[in-house]
């Protein structure tokens, strides 16, 4: 933090390869943080303490850059905001996030997010605020865009207390979000509860995460969004996904004949390389990082939750 505090707005700061640095300060100005050797390994955010926005901040963007962030599963969030703020874009790009109970959680105060985007990210056991979650009326996040991403086992995905203009997901792989009888996308405040656009594009989802070991895989499709407009193209799911209740229609719209197990080598790994070679999707779907051959773990050598 003492980084940040010394910082100007604009400013860029770049962290050491492999190296570990606490979360925990509240941001009152814009900012990029990124490796200083991109070829390194990645630099370690610990989310022992959330980030916060700073009382009444005017921030035009928060980038995170090939950042990993780890916590616990059971409290722990990267931002957990709870102040009054107007923010322009929060992004995660080429980042790893593992072990919290929700990446992004606006609980508290009054403002708006212009932009929420994760792209080129992997997020992995992510507890029930899941990947986004405006928790308060008195927030409202205009934009969501999720893209070239993998998100596995979470418990929560996406939840709003407020209007959303458009939400884009594009070219993720999705396996065992959110947990079986869990909502996907959820919009619960009444009269407060639309996105205009909502667009599901080149994706790839499995069955949702079986979290008790009950044996139940089915998923919740929506909550709210009654007036809301899909565009569902090129998205696929395992014979073995299921929705428990609110179906959204037309998704998907390409069924994988097999399970997830027989289409991704080792999706309890984090492994979503393709075991079927012969899945049409190859190349078409899902987050590019896995192709149709064998690649590192990238995340190799962590212990999630439920693996």
């Amino acid at each position: 933090s003492d980084y940040l505090t010394a910082a100007a707005s604009g400013d860029i700061i770049e962290l050491g390869a492999g190296e570990t640095y606490n979360a925990g300060y509240a941001f009152d100005k814009s900012i990029l943080i990124r490796p200083h050797d991109p070829a390194g390994d990645m630099p370690v955010i610990d989310c022992g303490s959330n980030f916060n926005f700073a009382t009444d901040a005017v921030i035009d963007s928060i980038i995170f850059e090939g950042i990993m962030f780890t916590g616990t599963f059971d409290g722990k969030y990267v931002l957990n905001a709870d102040q009054n703020a107007t923010v322009g874009e929060i992004r995660y790009d080429g980042c790893r996030l593992r072990n919290l109970r929700g990446i992004t959680r606006i609980k508290g105060g009054t403002g708006t997010l212009g932009k929420f985007a994760m792209n080129n990210c992997v997020a992995d056991s992510i507890r029930d605020y899941g990947i986004l979650a405006v928790d308060v009326n008195t927030w409202a996040c205009d934009e969501i865009a999720l893209t070239n991403s993998t998100f596995s086992k979470v418990r929560g995905f996406l939840t709003s207390r407020n209007n959303t203009d458009s939400v884009t997901i594009d070219h993720c792989t999705i396996s065992e979000a959110p947990s079986a009888g869990q909502i996907m996308f959820r919009w619960r405040e009444s009269g407060q509860d639309n996105v205009e656009d909502f667009v599901i594009t080149n994706t790839i989802v499995g069955h949702g995460w079986d979290e008790s070991l009950t044996g139940s895989t089915g998923i919740k499709g929506f909550d709210g969004l009654e007036t809301t407009v899909w565009t569902i193209q090129n998205t696929y799911a395992t014979g073995d996904f299921s929705f428990s209740s609110d179906a959204i229609t037309g998704f998907p719209n390409n069924v994988y004949d097999g399970t997830a197990d027989a289409l991704w080598v080792d999706k309890d790994q984090t492994d979503f390389t393709f075991a079927d070679g012969l899945f049409f999707g190859i190349g078409k779907a899902g987050d590019p990082r896995w192709g149709s051959v064998a690649v590192t773990n990238l995340l190799d050598g962590w212990e999630g939750n439920g693996i």
